[in-house]
């Protein structure tokens, strides 16, 4: 058997060796703790977009139960809408873009970020062709619907100041 030959059979026997080890191990590990006691209760705040992913994944999968939490998951059009009801102590966390969270910091310094749990940035601009709105410029005199202090109210004033 020439060298390079032999060099491309021991490589795969080592990835086949590795899998099957790495297999081996995945198989036989030990469950973590599981819990114990009575169930937090927690109020969650979040909106109805692929972002919050994650929160309906572990709702559906028990992972909330599975760790002692007892999670109401109530919806929100906007995470600003969420912010203001963490701070009217209807919730006890909550999902929001970078801006609200920003915007509300300066208001409550105990305000505070836990995790990132996705990326979005797909903030789209809908017009009605009907009403004559083709380009930027039509949108002069029209009215504009949009949360106000939210990451698509930034971004509406942002588009509007450079139009």
């Amino acid at each position: 058997m020439n060298s390079p030959r032999r060099l491309v059979v021991a490589l795969i026997i080592v990835v086949v060796l590795s899998m099957a080890g790495g297999i081996a191990i995945w198989a036989t590990r030990s469950p973590g703790p599981t819990f114990s006691g009575p169930p937090e209760q927690v109020r969650l705040g979040t909106i109805p977009a692929e972002l919050s992913a994650l929160i309906w994944i572990a709702e559906d999968r028990g992972y909330f139960a599975e760790n002692g939490l007892d999670v109401t998951i109530k919806m929100y059009e906007s995470g600003h809408f969420a912010i203001r009801d963490i701070f009217a102590e209807n919730l006890d966390i909550a999902t929001a873009a970078e801006f609200p969270l920003v915007v509300q910091s300066f208001k409550r310094k105990d305000l505070r970020v836990l995790a990132c749990i996705g990326r979005f940035d797909a903030i789209r601009l809908v017009a009605r062709g009907d009403r004559g709105i083709q380009k930027r410029s039509d949108l002069k005199g029209k009215r504009i619907g949009v949360a106000r202090g939210s990451s698509a109210g930034f971004c509406l004033a942002k588009f509007l100041l450079l139009s």
